[in-house]
C-alpha cells in the first residue's frame, strides 16, 4: 500500500545487492529520501490502468483489484514490452527488483511477464498501521480515513491467494525503524540476500525515525466504529505475519478476509463510481460518499451477525 514504507524497504533490499534499476523516479517534497521505483516499470503499470479504462494515475480512487484480460491486443502488446524490459534490463542479474504499489492491482499481468522471462517471484509485502498510513495520506492527498483505510485493505487482500502461492515474506515497517538489524537480518534470510555490515551500516544511517511522520497505536484500533472491521482483522492478521506468529493460521485468515472483501465487491462498485471523478468530498464529513462507507461497515456487520445465526433462525 502507498505510504507504508515501500520506498524504505526497497531501498534496503538494493543495499544489500538487489539491482534497483538505472532510471528511478526521482526525489520530490513527499518523499526526500526517493521513491526507488524504475520509471520504466512505473510507466508500464500506469500504461497498463489506462489502456484498461483508468484515466489519469488516480490511484486513490481505485479499491479493486483490476480486471485484465490477458489476451487482448493491448495487453499482450504491453505485456510483449513487460516481458523485453525485464530480459534487457534485468535478466542477467542474480538479483534485482522493483517496486511499485501500483503492482498489487496488476499482479497477473506481473505473475505472466516475470514467468515467461523466466525470473523467480519473492514478493516483499510491507505492513503499516492503517491508521498511521491513513494520517500519511491525509497530509499527502487529502483523503479521509474511511477511504484512505479501505484503499488500504483493498490492496492487501484484493490478489493475497496469488500472493500467498509464492516464497512472501512480510514486513512491518514500524519494527524495521525501529530495530532494524534484526527486521534486515529476517528479511535478507528469507530472501537469501548475502549478510553485509557494511550494507546494514547505510541502512541504519538510511532509516532514521526522521522517515516517519506518522504512527499508529495498536490499541487504536480496539472498538473503533468508524473503521471497516475488514482492515482491523487484516492488520492482526497480518502484524502475525511480520513475527512469523503461527504463520499457517494468520494465512489462512487472510484467505478468509480475501474471501469476505470479494463478498463486497459490488458495494465498493458503486463507492468507486460515486468518487470516481473528484477528492473535493473529503473535506465535506456528511456527504453521500460518507453515507456509502457508513452503509458498507452496517452491511459488512449484518452479514457477519446473519453467518452467525444457528441453523433454523
Amino acid at each position: 500500500m502507498h505510504r507504508c514504507g515501500t520506498s524504505a524497504v526497497a531501498r534496503c533490499v538494493g543495499l544489500f545487492g538487489a539491482e534497483l534499476g538505472t532510471e528511478l523516479l526521482p526525489p520530490d517534497a513527499a518523499n526526500p529520501s526517493g521513491y526507488w521505483e524504475d520509471l520504466r516499470m512505473l510507466s508500464l503499470n500506469q500504461r497498463l490502468a489506462k489502456a484498461l479504462g483508468e484515466k489519469d494515475d488516480h490511484w486513490w480512487e481505485h479499491f479493486l483489484p483490476l480486471e485484465i484480460p490477458l489476451d487482448s491486443p493491448p495487453i499482450r502488446s504491453l505485456l510483449s514490452e513487460a516481458i523485453e524490459t525485464i530480459r534487457t534490463h534485468f535478466g542477467s542479474l542474480p538479483w534485482w527488483a522493483f517496486k511499485d504499489p501500483r503492482t498489487l492491482r496488476a499482479l497477473p499481468f506481473w505473475e505472466k511477464a516475470l514467468t515467461q522471462a523466466g525470473i523467480s517471484i519473492h514478493p516483499v509485502v510491507v505492513v503499516r498501521h492503517p491508521l498511521a498510513c491513513a494520517r500519511s495520506i491525509g497530509l499527502r492527498d487529502h483523503l479521509p480515513e474511511d477511504r484512505s483505510t479501505l484503499i488500504w485493505a483493498a490492496h492487501y487482500l484484493g490478489h493475497w491467494p496469488r500472493i500467498a502461492a509464492q516464497p512472501l515474506v512480510v514486513i512491518d515497517y514500524d519494527r524495521l525503524i525501529d530495530r532494524p538489524e534484526a527486521e534486515l537480518r529476517r528479511l535478507t534470510g528469507r530472501l537469501g540476500l548475502p549478510w553485509n555490515p557494511q550494507a546494514l551500516a547505510a541502512a541504519c544511517s538510511f532509516l532514521a525515525p526522521t522517515l516517519r511522520h506518522a504512527r499508529g497505536k495498536p490499541e487504536e484500533l480496539t472498538n473503533r466504529t468508524n473503521l471497516w472491521p475488514l482492515v482491523v482483522e487484516t492488520f492482526a492478521a497480518l502484524e502475525d505475519l511480520c513475527v512469523d506468529r503461527d504463520p499457517r493460521s494468520a494465512s489462512s485468515r487472510m484467505l478468509a478476509l480475501h474471501t469476505e472483501f470479494h463478498r463486497v465487491i459490488p458495494l465498493l462498485r458503486a463507492v468507486e463510481a460515486e468518487t470516481k471523478h473528484t477528492i473535493l468530498w473529503a473535506r465535506q464529513e456528511k456527504s453521500r460518499t460518507w453515507r456509502f462507507f457508513r452503509h458498507l461497515r452496517e452491511t459488512e456487520r449484518s452479514f457477519r451477525r446473519f453467518r452467525r445465526l444457528p441453523a433454523g433462525n
